[in-house]
């Protein structure tokens, strides 16, 4: 007897992540105003190379805790300023390859910024979104007229809004930290 099995469901099950979460042929590329970027893993380092603005750039970032090798899954642009600063998020695989791996969302997201001047390195990294840490990111936005960064997070601990000022020299200062009721507002 032949079943058949509706396209649908074949469809949907190609969006599953494989046994073998995060490994990757290919770099994530990402692009950016003025070029683009491929993003890798050397190890537990995430690498940036490419062009932007016809300028070369290549950075190995620092390690972030709880990131496995090959465990990258995308990237995000989510801001800055051209030729001066990058605001991306990064997402991992949570511990691939691990009998507890792919807890919850399966995801850890990692919200970096990248100053291209006067040498690129990146001036701030926060983990907003951890499947082993129970943090989700209620919101991430960004305001380019007023240089502003807001976070909003629920974390075992309760929920909580930074706002950080951005420099165009990645330069990051937090500006307001309060809490924050579910889905992300400020109480009032």
């Amino acid at each position: 007897m032949t079943h058949f099995v509706p396209a649908a469901i074949i469809a949907f099950a190609a969006t599953l992540p494989s046994p073998i979460a995060g490994a990757r042929a290919a770099p994530v590329m990402l692009t950016v105003p003025g070029g683009r970027l491929h993003l890798t893993q050397q190890g537990v380092h995430t690498v940036l190379a490419g062009k932007v603005r016809g300028r070369s750039v290549r950075v190995t970032l620092p390690a972030d805790d709880g990131m496995s090798p090959k465990s990258l899954r995308s990237a995000r642009l989510l801001g800055g300023w051209p030729d001066h600063v990058i605001i991306l998020s990064t997402d991992y695989a949570s511990r691939p390859g691990s009998p507890y791996a792919e807890c919850g969302a399966g995801v850890e997201t990692v919200l970096r910024i990248i100053a291209l001047e006067p040498r690129i390195h990146q001036s701030f990294h926060k983990l907003v979104a951890s499947c082993w840490r129970s943090i989700e990111a209620d919101t991430i936005d960004w305001d380019p007229r007023a240089h502003r960064l807001t976070t909003t997070l629920s974390t075992p601990d309760g929920n909580i809004s930074v706002q950080y000022e951005v420099t165009p020299a990645g330069a990051v200062t937090t500006v307001k930290e309060q809490p924050a009721t579910a889905g992300g507002q400020s109480p009032s």
